[in-house]
């Protein structure tokens, strides 16, 4: 409601950029995730070999 009225926006329009933003942004968390992740699982295994070694 507000947020359309304060930039008088049209919705139709709008709204197809709010979706496509929403799935970029939504792409790339996912995307810094996996490799914040694998970068994680890494150190783990490598402390583990330290430890083993």
């Amino acid at each position: 409601g507000l947020f359309w009225r304060v930039h008088a926006l049209e919705i139709s329009t709008s709204l197809a950029w709010f979706v496509l933003v929403t799935a970029i942004s939504t792409w790339l968390l996912a995307l810094a995730y996996r490799n914040t992740k694998f970068q994680l699982k890494h150190r783990v295994a490598v402390r583990r070999e330290d430890a083993v070694a």
